[in-house]
């Protein structure tokens, strides 16, 4: 970790009600949660208005004020609105459209934030990593997460995007191992969204692997702020496993629970934290995932104790091997070109190869969760014939979803001997119906 001196690192939860942040130096383990303001205590909503008097954008409650007293427009829905924009941008079109240039502008008064709460007086200079954490990850999100990133890449060494799954595995890692020597339970609750995610650490393994359970918990009916006891006793009959749902087993088998989530706050629930509370620990903040979203950073950046002795397997993370068969002095070998772990949205690999006597490409897929060795077989019929190893073929393996595998062929031919097509070809691998 030497040469890091005071650099930090910060973790943003963007959520789309509220937005909490959170930095730690890379030379120590403590993280700490940014309080914006008294008020609003360690949140701060995902809004923002611009302020004419002041000539300056404004945010969180300080924005939702300005914006009610002047009536000028709230914007909200941050990332979602700018995710649309994304999808729906012609591409060649220079200018960025104005919701990804306000998604822009609001993580950069974040950022700034937790370089105030770290002492620092300026914003990318002491900022070695960023990570952004948000509910879920696809092509679109990622798209237009990188792009509200894009002029401040070059500044921080670590730039990653995150979902809460993955901030809860580091969150959880970082604990003292009684917290999940039996599985952990995350109960997220907004509105009238409940959400449960169960952690599960298998020691036998080396390293030890931990998997995440996801679901939703229908069970419950819509959340009524007008109504709380009743609210606290259904949910404390669901968890005693009065009314039929798994959620009491899968209560019953933690070591821990954690509760997030607006629904969670205030004074209510009396009744199912007293249940809870019997034979397990119990936390509640709406801090976890950007306190995880900082740990992960770190690991990623100088490594340590999670990325030694746990690997995660979650939903976002490559479940096989990938290798390719080929020749090499005579004999048929399986050249490995990606290793699982890595989360899909990650791989991006370029590999040049000599095209033997079959037309064809031949991926090998060994799933780390068992079952036998499979073969992927890409004909390559609309390339030229030539004769055997006459023809260059440039691979690129990208993947757009976590399950489907994108490879483009290109003819490059060999040199000036024997000119490139031009022939391009892609094609889309479901590797998981592979291994069946």
């Amino acid at each position: 970790m030497s040469g890091y001196n005071d650099d930090i690192i910060v973790g943003i939860d963007l959520g789309e009600e509220m937005t909490y942040i959170s930095f730690g130096v890379v030379q120590g383990n403590m993280v700490t949660t940014v309080a914006s303001s008294q008020e609003e205590r360690y949140g701060i909503p995902t809004v923002m208005c611009y302020d004419r008097d002041k000539d300056k954008w404004a945010f969180g409650g300080q924005a939702a004020q300005i914006a009610a007293e002047n009536k000028d427009v709230l914007y909200s829905s941050l990332l979602n609105d700018a995710v649309r924009d994304s999808v729906n941008h012609v591409p060649g079109q220079e200018t960025a459209p104005d919701s990804i240039r306000r998604l822009k502008v609001f993580i950069a008064h974040c950022m700034e934030l937790a370089a105030a709460a770290a002492g620092k007086k300026s914003v990318y200079e002491p900022i070695i990593a960023l990570s952004i954490a948000v509910r879920y990850l696809d092509e679109n999100v990622l798209k237009t997460l990188d792009w509200a990133i894009s002029s401040i890449r070059g500044e921080i060494k670590l730039v990653r995007f995150m979902t809460y799954s993955e901030c809860f595995f580091y969150y959880t890692m970082n604990q003292p191992p009684e917290i999940w020597r039996k599985s952990v339970l995350l109960l997220d609750y907004n509105k009238d969204v409940f959400k449960k995610s169960i952690l599960r650490v298998n020691a036998r393994s080396t390293p030890s692997i931990v998997r995440i359970e996801e679901g939703d918990i229908t069970e419950m009916p819509p959340f009524d702020e007008a109504n709380l006891e009743e609210s606290d006793r259904t949910l404390t009959e669901l968890l005693q496993g009065k009314i039929d749902s798994p959620l009491a087993n899968e209560v019953f088998n933690s070591s821990s629970v954690y509760l997030s989530g607006l629904n969670f706050e205030g004074d209510w629930g009396k009744d199912f934290i007293k249940f809870l509370c019997n034979g397990r620990r119990v936390f509640q903040g709406q801090n976890l995932y950007t306190k995880g979203a900082c740990y992960g950073a770190r690991e990623m950046l100088v490594g340590g104790y999670v990325s030694q002795k746990f690997f995660f397997l979650g939903q976002d993370k490559l479940r096989c091997n990938i290798g390719i068969r080929m020749m090499s002095g005579g004999l048929e070998v399986i050249k490995d070109i990606v290793d699982a772990g890595i989360n899909w949205y990650d791989l991006h690999y370029e590999e040049d190869v000599m095209l033997g006597k079959d037309k064809d490409i031949c991926l090998v897929l060994n799933s780390i969760t068992g079952g036998d060795e499979r073969n992927c077989i890409i004909r390559l019929d609309d390339i030229p014939d030539r004769q055997v190893r006459s023809c260059r073929l440039h691979l690129v393996f990208s993947m757009k979803s976590p399950g489907v595998l994108n490879v483009r062929i290109i003819d490059r031919g060999l040199g000036e001997l024997i000119p490139a097509s031009g022939t391009v070809i892609q094609e889309e691998i479901n590797i998981y119906e592979s291994e069946r």
